[in-house]
């Protein structure tokens, strides 16, 4: 029993670095794929234009575009009761529910009029839909 506790252990622990490998590695593919875009198209991507928007002049012919955006939301409650041998009573206690914030910054270094970077800063997660378009 216990062999077998360990090889399912195992096999979770393994899966689960294969599916985090895999995520870091289609990250860094979308960032790439914004590589020698024009400037043009991270100004009309639809998911961008709906962002707050800030441009920085790192140099003459050099500048950080960067867009923020804040997501806030609800963590889950959790409630438990339990018998009290004290009260005789069944006692509620919850935890959870709490606002959070969670923001994350798409951060373009541009040279003249095209991408030379993308980094993310923040809690940012990028899907297929942040990739370029033509």
């Amino acid at each position: 029993m216990k062999k077998l506790m360990k090889l399912t252990l195992i096999s979770l622990v393994s899966i689960t670095f294969v599916n985090c490998a895999q995520m870091a590695k289609k990250q860094e593919e979308i960032k790439s794929a914004w590589i020698g875009q024009p400037v043009e198209r991270v100004l009309t991507h639809p998911k961008l234009v709906a962002q707050k928007m800030e441009k920085r002049t790192i140099s003459e012919n050099q500048e950080l575009i960067i867009f923020t955006s804040t997501e806030t939301y609800v963590s889950d409650k959790e409630c438990r009761s339990e018998y009290s041998k004290h009260t005789k009573q069944y006692v509620t206690r919850c935890s959870g529910g709490n606002q959070q914030t969670s923001t994350c910054s798409l951060q373009f270094l541009v040279n003249g009029k095209y991408v030379q970077t993308l980094n993310t800063v923040g809690s940012c997660y990028l899907n297929d839909s942040d990739r370029p378009r033509a």
